[in-house]
């Protein structure tokens, strides 16, 4: 595995600094990236440096790559994207520089070849392509961007889509200014002493970002840097060097976040005691003899009577009253909805505030960072445990959430003891997959049932909706069984709601030969090991906890006894992260298999991953040692 080396720096030994146009030697020469061989380009260095002078946030930004092979050409299209209500970008400079015969050649970029494009939002993007992008050429770039913003500080994001020999940050300030600071990623878990003047932060020897198996977010995983104001110092009773200091907190606790965000008007309209949420104890009659039964009746009554708009955020942007008019809104607004109606019944719920997957902040930062939330869901208190659900997907329970929000951890907000909490969905999804082998008319003859519960249900629910019977068939068989399969229905479950049923039929010839092999699992999930690579840079990410479960039931065919049989197994992945059973039966001559898969983990970081592919490999050859069945000498 490839070793990244991470080196924290407070105030001391700097490394040596990008300058403008001086390429060494070792980086004309350079032609292979030694842990990633087959690159097309590379980033030779880059750097970023974000100071804070007369009230603005300042980052120096300067890039230096090089094309290595034709493939990697196309890191000659540079694009940069601002929010350009709130920064600007000056200074913009570039040149490519091209060797032949030993002789460097510089091409700089005029302010003609800078394009400037709104691309929506309050976003804008300047793009600008690099002439005679050829191997060997070297690009070179930087900017400075200006934001008004002192509160949040992006900070800085270390891989890229190409592998990069040196990345490195810098952030200075003015010591009366106190920051916290958020890391993201395995890479930077040191995190280290803010220091009141200057933090520098590199890494080194960084692949490129390439999609994995199971890698479904990889941006919850990248390693990142961001800041944000924790409080200030100031002058007391005037501006002599004699006046006394002051520090000023600034959001330094979940309460105090808590405390400001629900005090915002649009979130106040939702909670407070006003004649709108007074009218809907009036207005709505909760159907039901229990809490949990009316909260059930409200969360269908949001399902069927609001539209979600598919916007997301934490904030409202509309008041409740603006929001029952129009009977649509965010998603943050049709939760909010929710929780007006049960606190207008005496119904208590709670806005919890998430980093979805996908957002970028997969470990919430225990300091109250605001910005590292981007969506809602609400929470409620069911036979003492904490029950999480949302109103934007009506093909899930109530009890629910979308996969995107079943993340591990969010901010519950409420009027006093605002936390970090565990989110536990309390849903174990998986496949059971139950299947009667039988032999007659020449035929071998397979009857199978696939229940697919939790995750996997809801999942294959929205795939029904999207994709015809004939469709959904091919995804869950083979080619060969495809062919001659018959009876396939598809349908949700009608006794348990979290559930949806495959069944279907499908044969074989039989020969009657004097040895016959029987594969008791066929089109099972685990037919192929999905993890091929030696080695893993990033966590293997399930999304939710998996317990797959695999019944054959063999009817031994007249005529013939069970020769040989695999052998009955039980593993384990270390540290009980995963299991594996598989065992076989014999009784008036049926045969009976079964086997079970169990992952306890939803995320497994890289050094888990030999364990994982090992586990893998042995559960996908067993599933697939087939039953041997002779024929009787004398039947």
């Amino acid at each position: 595995m490839i070793l990244v080396a991470f080196i924290i720096s407070i105030n001391l030994i700097k490394a040596q600094g990008l300058k403008w146009g001086k390429i060494s030697q070792e980086e004309i020469d350079y032609k292979t990236v030694d842990f990633e061989p087959d690159a097309g380009a590379v980033v030779l260095a880059e750097q970023g440096v974000t100071s804070i002078i007369s009230g603005k946030v300042l980052t120096d930004y300067h890039f230096r790559k090089k094309v290595l092979s034709e493939n990697g050409k196309d890191i000659g299209d540079v694009v940069i994207s601002y929010n350009s209500g709130s920064r600007k970008i000056n200074g913009l400079k570039a040149h490519i520089i091209t060797f032949e015969g030993g002789k460097e050649n510089v091409i700089e970029l005029k302010k003609k070849d800078f394009f400037e494009t709104e691309v929506g939002d309050g976003f804008k993007e300047i793009r600008f392509t690099f002439p005679n992008v050829n191997p060997g050429a070297i690009i070179e770039y930087t900017y400075k961007e200006v934001s008004d913003n002192l509160t949040f500080i992006n900070g800085w994001t270390f891989q890229n889509d190409i592998p990069t020999l040196r990345s490195t940050y810098e952030f200075q300030r003015d010591q009366n200014l106190d920051y916290r600071v958020s890391f993201q990623g395995y890479n930077l878990a040191v995190s280290g002493q803010m220091q009141k003047k200057e933090s520098k932060w590199e890494l080194t020897n960084l692949p490129s970002m390439k999609p994995e198996p199971y890698m479904n977010n990889f941006r919850d995983y990248l390693d990142v840097i961001k800041f944000q104001l924790a409080g200030y110092t100031t002058v007391v009773g005037g501006n002599s060097y004699e006046s006394p200091l002051e520090y000023k907190s600034f959001i330094a606790t979940w309460d105090q976040l808590a405390k400001e965000l629900l005090s915002i008007d649009t979130y106040d309209s939702y909670v407070g005691n006003n004649s709108v949420t007074r009218s809907l104890a009036k207005d709505l009659v909760l159907e039901g003899e229990s809490t949990y039964e009316k909260m059930k009746f409200a969360h269908k009554y949001v399902l069927e009577n609001f539209e979600f708009d598919g916007d997301e955020g934490i904030i409202p942007s509309r008041r409740l009253k603006d929001v029952l008019e129009a009977k649509r809104g965010s998603q943050v607004e049709l939760n909010m909805v929710l929780v007006a109606i049960l606190k207008a019944h005496g119904i208590t719920s709670s806005p919890v505030l998430i980093s979805s997957k996908g957002n970028g902040s997969s470990v919430l930062s225990t300091y109250p960072f605001i910005n590292q939330f981007d969506a809602l869901i609400l929470t409620a208190v069911h036979d003492g445990d904490f029950i999480f659900f949302d109103t934007t997907d009506d093909d899930l329970p109530f009890g629910s959430i979308p996969l995107k929000y079943a993340v591990e951890k969010g901010f519950i907000m409420r009027d006093q003891n605002s936390i970090l909490l565990d989110i536990n969905t309390q849903v174990r999804s998986g496949r059971a997959s139950m299947n009667q082998i039988s032999f007659e008319d020449g035929k071998e003859k397979h009857d199978n049932l696939l229940r697919l519960s939790g995750y996997d249900g809801f999942i294959a629910m929205k795939r029904m909706k999207k994709v015809t019977d004939e469709e959904l068939q091919k995804e869950v068989m083979s080619e060969e069984n495809k062919n001659t399969a018959t009876n396939f229905i598809a349908s949700k479950n009608q006794v348990n709601e979290n559930t949806f049923d495959l069944k279907w039929s499908f044969s074989k010839e039989f020969e009657g030969d004097d040895i016959v092999y029987v594969n008791p699992f066929e089109d099972e999930k685990w037919d192929e090991n999905p993890f091929k690579n030696d080695t893993r840079l990033f966590p293997v990410d399930f999304n939710y906890l998996m317990s797959d479960t695999y019944t054959s039931i063999i009817k031994i065919p007249d005529g013939y006894e069970l020769d040989d049989y695999p052998e009955n197994q039980a593993i384990k992945i270390v540290d009980n992260l995963g299991t594996f059973y598989y065992q076989v039966s014999e009784l008036d001559g049926t045969v009976t298999v079964s086997a079970k898969v169990i992952f306890n983990a939803i995320i497994f970081p890289p050094a888990y991953y030999p364990y994982l592919k090992s586990f893998l490999d042995n559960v996908v050859s067993k599933l697939k040692e087939p039953l041997v069945f002779k024929k009787l000498a004398n039947p």
